[in-house]
């Protein structure tokens, strides 16, 4: 494969795992919404790299703008449940040190949301992932 055709099949790999959602009603067959609350006062974006792609540099997901008066920032991305992710989180004004990582198998149609807050009297940020809404399982068959 040329250099050129790899580059296209990574771009194309990397678009099927990962599309903005204008609405959180349109999810889509192995898709789950990953929402992030931004309680920072500045701008943080997360990364990610899927399982799916051996030795891939870390690709943009999102950007969440700084909080306002207190009152959280709110963006949300529909992410792949076909693979596992590992996002990455970068605070605006230090782009080398990570906020915080993880890694995550996302359910099918599953609503999961990430809050990332200060630690009070501390320069320390804590990000919780929490479960919204419980994937579907696509296993389980009523009988009739």
């Amino acid at each position: 494969m040329t250099t050129n055709a790899k580059t296209v099949f990574l771009l194309f790999l990397g678009m099927s795992f990962v599309q903005n959602s204008n609405s959180d009603n349109e999810l889509k067959l192995d898709q789950a919404l990953l929402s992030v609350n931004n309680y920072l006062p500045e701008r943080i974006a997360a990364f990610y790299v899927s399982e799916a792609c051996y030795k891939c540099l870390p690709q943009p997901l999102l950007t969440v703008s700084p909080a306002s008066m207190g009152a959280p920032s709110n963006t949300s991305v529909a992410v792949s449940s076909r693979f596992s992710l590992t996002v990455t989180m970068f605070a605006e004004a230090d782009a080398v040190a990570p906020v915080c990582s993880w890694r995550a198998l996302y359910g099918e149609q599953g609503r999961y949301l990430l809050t990332v807050k200060p630690i009070k009297n501390t320069t320390e940020v804590s990000c919780t992932l929490s479960v919204e809404k419980d994937p579907e399982n696509g296993y389980i068959h009523t009988s009739c």
